[in-house]
């Protein structure tokens, strides 16, 4: 090896393990689409627009047949859960991207590196930092006044055609003039 360079090893120590301090979350359906769809969006620049589907077992993070294929937990990999999802989505993306480019090539630890960093910098290692937040969980506060809110709209359309009736008789009152200008100058010739 040349002096200077690095081993493909260190590549991806650098680039992405580093990054995780030996944390590996394993998320929950719903979160592993969510991570695997952001995922997809940051490496591609477009979101994606597909069908998702969540399986288990031996089956890898992947695109098939234009449907998103997320696997929380690939059990028979080195690096499950979270790590996993960003390794298989940034090979995908990569061989997207540059499809005449070796599978791990630097191009490609670069790509999984941005999307580890982003995966950490948007707090995704902490617990239930992607788990979809309960609908209608709100806090019990004070009632609001529908009767006034509603009121209010009222009068704030009425004021918004009273503007709009003002600015229709000034325009209307214009081209009353415009045409009456127009019939004195040339009056001969328009019938």
């Amino acid at each position: 090896m040349r002096k200077g360079t690095l081993r493909k090893a260190d590549v991806w120590n650098r680039l992405v393990n580093e990054k995780f301090d030996g944390q590996s979350p394993i998320l929950s359906p719903e979160a592993s689409v969510k991570a695997a769809k952001r995922l997809y969006r940051k490496a591609m620049g477009d979101p994606w627009r597909g069908p998702v589907k969540v399986t288990s077992g031996n089956r890898q993070t992947w695109v098939r047949r234009g449907t998103l294929i997320v696997n929380p937990d690939q059990h028979n990999r080195p690096n499950r859960g979270l790590r996993e999802i960003i390794h298989a989505i940034s090979h995908y993306a990569h061989a997207r991207l540059h499809p005449n480019d070796a599978p791990h090539s630097r191009r490609q630890a670069q790509l999984e590196g941005r999307l580890a960093t982003h995966a950490v910098k948007s707090g995704w290692l902490d617990e239930g930092a992607l788990e979809p937040k309960p609908r209608g969980a709100k806090e019990p506060g004070p009632k609001p006044d529908i009767v006034g809110q509603r009121y209010q709209r009222i009068a704030n359309r009425e004021a918004k055609w009273a503007a709009k009736l003002e600015q229709a008789k000034r325009l209307h009152a214009k081209a009353k003039r415009e045409k009456r200008v127009y019939e004195l100058r040339h009056g001969d010739r328009l019938k």
